[in-house]
């Protein structure tokens, strides 16, 4: 690296267009992405905001140790890092986002240095140009910044979960390729392998899906150095795996499963459960078969809002498939030959291999056989979009070499139409009503979905249109009984309840574990209110 800054590429001198070096580039991509971003700081809590956060009891007491486990659990960092922000402004949202948006902004870095070293390791130095090799990383990094596919981890406030992974996972990388390039020169690269194992451990306490970091680091040898370490390679991971240790057994700590408590179940089948049954419901009947098929349906989804950011959803609506349906074996398919083509390319076009492979690893843990409550979330996107990113960054470095300077313009202009959807997403976020509106007209028979706006609506004191959506979603699952209180507390605000009731029948309900024959009344006044327009 004689002559190369191995952080940013500042000292060459590089640069993508006469007038533009490497720190006006970084300098302006962080500025569009700051102005991406702007409406995102008076966007109030959404989602599990209000249970991790406002309805943490423990911080509103000042108990912070159990405040922050109530946070994060295992995921200790990032929790400690919002645990600090309530400790700065409470319950008031900016200084979250403000947080949220400076780990993206630190991400984005991450992703430059990382890509700027990847482009001067032996294999992918030889096939790309060094006149292309800035054009080439800043392009990457624009599009990981302003793509609107982010926008969730980044605005939606407990998602810096996954924000702040991404960030000590690529970061590591770039310390572990920085080591690796100096002892290309015959140097010691000592210590930029043990920032880049204090960086994975890092990773590790944020979010469970950096545990396929050892992958990464596989996938980065092979793409830059070739087969050569791996031998080398796989005698560090042998010394260095107890590091992974850490965060599982701290997991272990963290989470007892609900399935091993309520069944009695002991130490073995609490850690299958913790592991198997990570984020499940109690009553949920998803095993890892089941969502292990889904998955094949929602990461071709999740390819094609890259390529087509056009229907982002806060909550996609997405059945647990539970046979080979025509939908699941298309996926798997296209999967599988997408997996067939990444691993050819590694081989003889490594940059396009490398950032192929790098979307099936960074969706290695929550898009496999861990199954998870909600099936598909754009905030796991986050983590494989640097590998998105190459892609595209790529197609621009072809058209380089069809159409010269102009490819410049035309980068430009995809980078700004993607942060101006960005900027436009971020608006939808701007309040609990048109967050959820909008993901009831993508997601119309959600009764969660259905639920959440009728929530905003009540808010706002708007109790007949809230009362109308509840109906809607008891309509499509009547054994919601958050939907029939809230439609109780909303009759009761209209001062109509007593009415209502007064026009029902009881019905005689058993009480569970009562004496035989021991019966109560119960009356539901959404059997009424549903029945006649939903309280319109």
């Amino acid at each position: 690296m004689s002559g190369i800054n191995p952080w940013l590429g500042w000292s060459t001198g590089a640069r993508i267009a006469p007038q533009l070096k490497v720190p006006v580039l970084i300098f302006s991509i962080g500025l569009l992405t700051a102005i991406a971003y702007l409406p995102s700081l008076s966007v109030p809590f959404q989602f599990d905001d209000y249970a991790r956060i406002s309805g943490n009891w423990n911080l509103r007491d000042g108990n912070w140790l159990r405040g922050i486990a109530q946070l994060g659990g295992s995921r200790v960092v990032p929790a400690v890092s919002l645990a600090f922000n309530y400790w700065l402004s409470g319950e008031e949202t900016w200084t979250y986002h403000a947080g949220n948006l400076i780990v993206h902004l630190l991400a984005c870095l991450a992703v430059w240095r990382l890509l700027w070293l990847f482009v001067q390791t032996p294999r992918i130095g030889e096939r790309l140009a060094p006149s292309d090799r800035v054009f080439f990383v800043a392009a990457a990094t624009a599009v990981f910044a302003c793509h609107p596919l982010q926008t969730q981890a980044v605005t939606y406030v407990v998602q810096r979960f996954a924000s702040m992974a991404a960030l000590f996972y690529v970061a590591s990388l770039g310390e572990y390729l920085a080591g690796r390039l100096l002892q290309c020169e015959g140097r010691s690269g000592r210590w930029h392998f043990v920032g880049s194992a204090v960086l994975a451990l890092a990773a590790l306490l944020s979010k469970e899906n950096a545990i396929s970091l050892p992958l990464a680091v596989v996938l980065v040898e092979l793409a830059g150095f070739g087969k050569r370490q791996l031998g080398a390679l796989l005698r560090f991971g042998l010394v260095a795996s107890p590091i992974l240790a850490i965060p599982v057994v701290w997991k272990l700590v963290a989470w007892r499963s609900r399935l091993s408590v309520e069944d009695g179940g002991g130490w073995l089948q609490q850690i299958g459960d913790s592991i198997f049954s990570q984020g499940i419901n109690a009553t949920s009947t998803i095993g890892p078969v089941e969502y292990f098929l889904t998955q094949m349906i929602v990461l071709p989804r999740y390819l094609w809002l890259f390529l087509v950011p056009v229907g982002l959803n806060v909550d996609h609506d997405v059945p647990v498939a539970t046979t080979l349906s025509a939908g699941v074996v298309a996926g798997a398919v296209f999967l599988l030959m997408l997996a067939s083509v990444a691993a050819r390319a590694l081989r003889r076009a490594p940059l396009f291999g490398f950032g192929l492979a790098w979307v099936f690893v960074a969706l290695s843990v929550e898009s496999s056989v861990v199954p998870i409550h909600d099936v598909m979330m754009e905030h796991r996107v986050y983590l494989a979009m640097p590998g998105l990113a190459v892609l595209a960054s790529l197609a621009l470095v072809w058209l380089r070499t069809k159409v010269g300077a102009a490819s410049v313009g035309a980068a430009v202009a995809i980078v700004l139409v993607l942060a101006s959807a960005t900027f436009a997403r971020n608006q939808v976020w701007s309040s609990a009503k048109s967050l959820w509106s909008d993901a009831a007209g993508k997601s119309p028979n959600k009764p969660r979905v259905l639920i959440n706006v009728g929530v905003a609506h009540h808010g706002e004191g708007e109790l007949d249109e809230a009362i109308s959506y509840y109906c809607r979603a008891l309509a499509l699952d009547p054994e919601i009984p958050l939907a029939r209180d809230n439609i109780e507390i909303a009759l009761e605000q209209k001062g109509v309840l007593s009415d209502v009731l007064a026009r029902l029948r009881p019905q005689r309900v058993e009480v569970p574990g009562a004496p035989a024959g021991a019966v109560v009344l119960e009356y539901d006044p959404s059997t009424v209110v549903c029945a006649e327009g939903g309280g319109q």
